[in-house]
């Protein structure tokens, strides 16, 4: 009997995008761990070919790319190396944009994958300005578990569950989506973000709070502005908290502070800056839309 992981939800398909086994169908962040071994099978029964241009693909297309032009050996190495140097990618780009912004290096007119705003990187700081990429993948591995089971509680505390198996369904929700297998392996902001942000806005929904509530609400939403584009659509929900007025200001006056904090590392003048971030940010966000679209006319 062929293992566990390897009973097929759908026969015959291999290794294509649908889950590879029903384990994965339930819970997708598994998914590709048992797909990259099997891709890695895959890759020893190919004949040997040439090489190609393997850039700007995702981790587990890249691998199966290279399953279909490469063969034996070579191909599993070439896929080996793959998954290591796509590996918390997201997380090495961040880590070197901080650490090149608060080195007083140009930023937005020579690194392709900064496109956030300044207040973004003083922010980020915190997490991976004042150390090396090893020692601060350690400390965003342990950030992310706590992210993590914060989101878990909030999600298990607004569902509405009573009983303890509804809480244990409602919190392995969480789990289950591929996208926080995705979102945890590369190294992005969301995991972090959310709860932070989920937390705040409840915060500012409470009727008779005082300052000290406040505070910590525009806080907490400050925090989530480290990535505008996902948190700023969720801020027509504080126009419209009991207390619109102080927290906009709370929030507005401390991302005027953090963006000043980062200007003074950089040797362009803050209006400078702020331009050349969204002539950077607005190129890369239609250049990758562009790509987007294309993968997604190939697919099909």
């Amino acid at each position: 009997m062929a293992p566990l992981h390897c009973w097929p939800v759908y026969p015959g398909t291999g290794c294509s995008r649908k889950p590879c086994c029903w384990i994965c169908l339930y819970f997708p962040i598994l998914d590709g761990i048992f797909r990259k071994e099997a891709l890695c099978d895959e890759l020893e029964q190919n004949e040997d070919s040439g090489a190609a241009d393997l850039v700007d693909r995702p981790q587990y297309e890249a691998v199966a790319y290279r399953s279909r032009v490469l063969g034996g050996s070579r191909a599993a190495e070439a896929g080996r190396r793959v998954s290591a140097a796509t590996l918390g990618i997201d997380l090495k780009n961040l880590h070197d944009v901080v650490q090149r912004w608060f080195a007083g290096r140009p930023v937005y007119s020579e690194l392709k994958h900064a496109v956030l705003p300044p207040a973004t990187y003083t922010i980020l700081w915190l997490f991976l300005g004042w150390l090396a990429l090893t020692p601060a993948r350690w400390l965003w591995a342990v950030t992310t578990v706590a992210a993590l089971g914060w989101l878990a509680y909030l999600i298990v505390q607004q569902s509405g569950a009573d009983t303890p198996l509804e809480r244990v369904f409602a919190m392995l929700m969480l789990l289950s989506m591929n996208a926080t297998g995705v979102t945890v392996g590369n190294g992005q902001l969301i995991v972090h973000l959310l709860p932070a942000l989920l937390t705040g806005l409840l915060l500012l929904q409470r009727e008779g709070c005082g300052w000290h509530e406040d505070l910590l609400a525009a806080a907490l939403l400050l925090v989530t502005l480290v990535k505008p584009s996902v948190s700023l659509p969720f801020f027509w929900i504080v126009l419209f908290s009991p207390r619109p007025l102080r927290s906009v200001l709370l929030i507005t006056l401390g991302y005027l502070a953090l963006t000043l904090l980062a200007a003074q590392f950089q040797e362009p003048e803050l209006w400078t800056l702020l331009q050349g971030w969204l002539v950077h940010g607005s190129a890369e966000a239609v250049e990758g839309g562009v790509r987007k679209l294309a993968d997604l006319g190939r697919r099909f």
